[in-house]
């Protein structure tokens, strides 16, 4: 019997046109898109373990800015991320009506700049807890993310359903004896959920 409900967010919970967002961000800090895509491309496996974080790519792109304050830097990166972000606000609202019968929960691949956004958003508040990999300092598809997860959903692995838009780390939770789903969109969510037992 499933009592925890698990997500990913990029690709399931919001949907961001990544590509975009380099050359957007550029523009608002009136730098070259790709000396800025660099600096965020090459140090991604580090953002995603909290090893680096907008402050030090401010940091190293300082000598270049044109007089933007550190703030003024996160406010323009949140709102490129806006406009390059579809949230997917059916499958918020379906969570918030099946928290009522089970645990809800985040576990994703995250940097800071990503979840700066998702707190602008609100996005947590759908949930009852939200592990992401620059906090946790581990990422997926490490099992023992997936583990920790189980600890915070306080389920045996059997009873929690994970849900992502990459097969690998569906693999992954599956190797710890979760359940999974590889989402494609809600209305298949839907049904695979229903196959799952879950009520809809």
């Amino acid at each position: 019997m499933i009592k925890a409900l698990i997500f990913d967010v990029s690709g399931v919970l919001t949907h961001a046109r990544f590509p975009h967002a380099f050359e957007a961000f550029a523009h608002k800090i009136n730098l070259p898109s790709d000396l800025v895509a660099d600096y965020f491309k090459n140090d991604l496996e580090k953002q995603l373990l909290g090893q680096s974080n907008l402050h030090d790519i401010y940091v190293s792109l300082s000598e270049k800015l044109d007089e933007i304050s550190e703030t003024a830097f996160k406010e323009k990166w949140v709102s490129t991320i806006a406009e390059i972000t579809t949230i997917n606000e059916d499958l918020l609202g379906w969570i918030d009506t099946w928290r009522k019968a089970y645990t809800c929960g985040i576990l994703t691949n995250n940097t800071e700049g990503r979840g700066i956004f998702d707190q602008h958003i609100q996005l947590h508040s759908h949930f009852d807890f939200a592990l992401e990999s620059y906090k946790e300092h581990i990422k997926k598809p490490n099992p023992e993310f997936f583990k920790l997860g189980l600890q915070y959903a306080k389920c045996a692995p059997n009873e929690a359903l994970y849900v992502d838009d990459q097969q690998r780390h569906v693999d992954a939770a599956i190797s710890v004896g979760m359940q999974g789903i590889l989402f494609t969109n809600n209305e298949q969510l839907r049904q695979d959920l229903i196959s799952h037992g879950i009520k809809i």
